[in-house]
């Protein structure tokens, strides 16, 4: 098999270490590689780089998508970038990719969803702000494009592995330690998530992949946290216990931008992706502390 990658980040790292792994064939589109840095660049017209964009893609069995403006605040304050993309050449990519029988698996979001319950892989996306809108979109065109196309939806990826470093990409426990330092934020008791392992979301795109059925899948944790007691987690596993505590609040005393643009519970049900991959997802407190010694957060 083999799989074309794009994007960088702690997911990419993790996916690309499972399938090392698995002696599976990587193909990593990526600002290191130059002859690809066209498709890297997404903000560039595939349609000018077609003939280029198809001889790079000679061969592939799948392409995983991770590549995108991946912070909901940027895309907000950068809205006509971010359309063009998260959507408009994300959405060439894909029919390139199919056009050439390539089936696409695409990295979306608990962000396509604004629901006060947990959210099924069946249910239709309802997003409130416009990170989960191009999400979204994008969805919409994957289904239409192919029925091959797949479908992973997450929570936040914690790393989990060595291989994880701060210039990967966006850790959430690290930036929350570093809001955690600074005092800059408060901390929501009824603002909730279901974080998982970036390795058990790697696990979910390759078993995905291997199943060879179009589909979509939730990858997300078993245990639902607020914000505040992920942060109380945090400190637990450093030394700056004994000197920060963050201070608690309600979803509704967070800043204005953060209640319009944000879902007050972003969670994401496994159900059918368990049944369907038999996927199982690692214990918070493990991977807190899993996470945390990777850290050196000591």
């Amino acid at each position: 098999m083999n799989i074309g990658l794009l994007g960088g980040g702690i997911l990419s790292e993790h996916f690309r270490f499972l399938c090392n792994e698995q002696n599976v064939v990587i193909k990593s589109f990526g600002r290191r590689h130059d002859e690809f840095d066209f498709i890297w660049d997404l903000a560039r017209p595939f349609h000018q780089n077609s003939e280029v964009a198809i001889a790079a893609m000679e061969n592939l069995d799948a392409l995983v998508v991770f590549a995108g403006v991946s912070n909901p605040n940027v895309v907000e304050s950068n809205p006509d970038y971010a359309r063009k993309v998260n959507y408009v050449n994300t959405v060439e990519l894909i029919r390139i990719a199919n056009s050439l029988g390539i089936k696409v698996l695409f990295l979306s979001s608990v962000e396509v969803f604004d629901s006060p319950r947990p959210n099924r892989e069946e249910d239709l996306p309802s997003p409130k702000n416009l990170y989960g809108e191009l999400k979204a979109r994008v969805e919409e065109e994957l289904i239409i494009s192919s029925a091959e196309n797949i479908i992973v939806r997450t929570t936040w990826n914690i790393p989990d592995r060595k291989i994880w470093s701060s210039r990967s990409g966006r850790c959430p426990l690290e930036m929350m330690l570093t809001d955690i330092r600074l005092g800059t934020c408060k901390w929501a008791s009824d603002y909730l998530t279901n974080p998982v392992s970036a390795s058990d979301t790697a696990r979910v795109i390759f078993a995905a992949i291997e199943r060879n059925v179009g589909f979509i899948y939730h990858s997300a944790g078993d245990q639902v946290v607020s914000r505040y007691d992920l942060a109380i987690s945090i400190l637990q596993h450093s030394s700056l216990r004994e000197i920060y505590e963050p201070e608690e609040c309600l979803f509704r005393d967070l800043p204005i931008s953060i209640r319009n643009s944000r879902a007050k519970v972003s969670i994401l049900e496994t159900t059918k992706t368990k049944e369907k991959l038999g996927s199982s997802f690692t214990n918070l407190p493990s991977l807190i502390d899993s996470s945390m010694r990777h850290m050196n957060a000591v």
